[in-house]
């Protein structure tokens, strides 16, 4: 599930490594994006779309929406560039414009699971709670290896106040994370631990 084509990947290691920034994934639509149906990685809009994401990497948003978007027009049924403008539309707070763009992603792709979470990470910030644990669900049944999801539904577990919950999915978050853990959820979790055995006490 976890997919990355050969045609995007190294033009965007060598863009990186040209400009001194760092390659490494900073949002959800690098983990599995799919083949645009261009086997020319110097296709122009592959340009814009490495062009976009080094603006995300740069933090400006308003920068990379505007790549991302020619990417679209060029590749209407290309996943990558709805979910990487989603997910420019996230971090600057425009969370129905996020939940669009990833609606379009997994309409195109449905097993599109970095998609799924972050799509579950805009419905907590537009309060449709069930909405994202059915999305955080979901990406874990189709990619049970895929760490993150576990941290979001932690997250909703500890609002809900199911702590044994909670103590669960951040274990599974950490016991499989290919990245070294949030230290926020290793502090989360070892609050848990002396919550929980004070209640078997």
């Amino acid at each position: 599930m976890h997919i990355v084509t050969k045609h995007l990947i190294m033009p965007v290691l060598l863009f990186g490594l040209l400009l001194g920034v760092s390659t490494a994934p900073s949002f959800a639509q690098t983990i599995d994006i799919n083949d645009p149906g261009t086997s020319d990685p110097y296709h122009p809009a592959l340009v814009q779309y490495r062009v976009g994401y080094y603006f995300q990497l740069q933090g400006d948003h308003e920068r990379a929406i505007e790549e991302f978007t020619a990417v679209i027009e060029a590749f209407p049924n290309w996943d990558g560039g709805y979910s990487a403008r989603g997910d420019s539309y996230a971090a600057l707070g425009r969370y129905e414009l996020a939940i669009t763009d990833y609606d379009e992603a997994l309409d195109l792709t449905p097993g599109f699971v970095s998609v799924l979470y972050m799509r579950g990470r805009a419905y907590v910030a537009t309060g449709e709670i069930e909405l994202a644990g059915e999305d955080y669900a979901s990406a874990t049944q189709q990619a049970p290896s895929y760490a993150l999801p576990y941290w979001g539904m932690g997250d909703l577990a500890y609002e809900q106040g199911d702590l044994t919950a909670a103590f669960v999915f951040y274990q599974q978050y950490i016991a499989i994370t290919i990245t070294p853990p949030d230290v926020e959820v290793i502090a989360r979790v070892s609050t848990l631990e002396v919550i929980l055995s004070a209640g078997d006490a």
